[in-house]
């Protein structure tokens, strides 16, 4: 995209002099952005979808914990029927 806008308009503040752009300068063979930025936006993720699944995995935990004491409790009672029984 950057080197469309870079052929479409910088092309008329340059005069056409391609040394003078940065994306289609094809005498620069040092270094091409070109190449860089394409990499860059690959490797770029996304820091809520991590911190989404992280969340999401912490209120798993909390569900796990409170079914737990909540089945916890439920033995609890059972097993003071069957004393009160006995």
């Amino acid at each position: 995209m950057l080197d469309k806008y870079e052929e479409l308009n910088l092309t008329n503040y340059t005069d056409g002099n391609e040394s003078k752009m940065i994306f289609c300068n094809t005498q620069a063979t040092d270094f091409n952005i070109k190449e860089e930025v394409s990499n860059m936006s690959d490797n770029l993720k996304n820091p809520y979808i991590s911190m989404y699944h992280w969340v999401k995995g912490e209120i798993f935990d909390i569900e796990a914990i409170n079914n737990s004491l909540t089945i916890k409790d439920k033995i609890q009672e059972k097993i003071g029927k069957t004393v009160k029984k006995k």
